[in-house]
């Protein structure tokens, strides 16, 4: 009896001093093909049993801003489809859809983000994803000019464009010599 009330007590302890309430990731690998995004990051939905809940989502990042985005979206349910960030697979009998995630945009490229949902109406939160967007160049150090031409490119062109005016040149002076007979 006592080992029944020892293990309740740990039970309920251990519920009550939760760290997050439900589990979630950034999108990679199996789930989806793609690389690191630039400017965004793709996480996974809360759970079915939050279904018609809002979410809000807490973020900071590696220099110290940090950000609420109050209502980010209404947990949409698992047996509809979802309109968030889809992949469809589809043959001539029936297609598949599979509801992915959720995607954050207009991040700062090159920096570390910490992440977390939390549901407002019952105050669970998820656990704290740590997602990186990629450094990206900037287009205006990109080299746009010419790229150097070899001579045998030149050549071709040349002789290309003189066998087209010998060719205009003959077309036009055998549609005269046509007409004169």
């Amino acid at each position: 009896m006592r080992s029944v009330l020892v293990t309740t007590a740990l039970l309920v302890l251990c519920t009550l001093a939760k760290a997050e309430d439900f589990w979630a990731s950034v999108l990679s690998g199996d789930k989806m093909i793609s690389g690191i995004l630039s400017n965004s990051v793709i996480l996974t939905l809360p759970p079915c049993k939050f279904t018609g809940q809002q979410v809000n989502l807490e973020w900071f990042d590696n220099n110290g801003t940090s950000g609420n985005l109050t209502n980010a979206f209404m947990v949409p349910g698992c047996q509809f489809k979802r309109a968030l960030i889809q992949a469809s697979d589809s043959n001539p009998q029936f297609t598949v859809t599979r509801d992915l995630g959720y995607q954050l945009t207009r991040l700062t490229p090159g920096h570390t983000y910490n992440l977390q949902y939390v549901i407002p109406a019952t105050q669970d939160r998820s656990n704290v994803v740590v997602a990186s967007t990629r450094q990206v160049q900037d287009y205006n150090s990109i080299n746009g000019g010419l790229a150097a031409r070899s001579g045998g490119m030149i050549v071709i062109t040349i002789l290309l464009s003189i066998a087209m005016c010998v060719l205009i040149v003959g077309l036009i002076v055998a549609a005269v010599l046509g007409r004169r007979k």
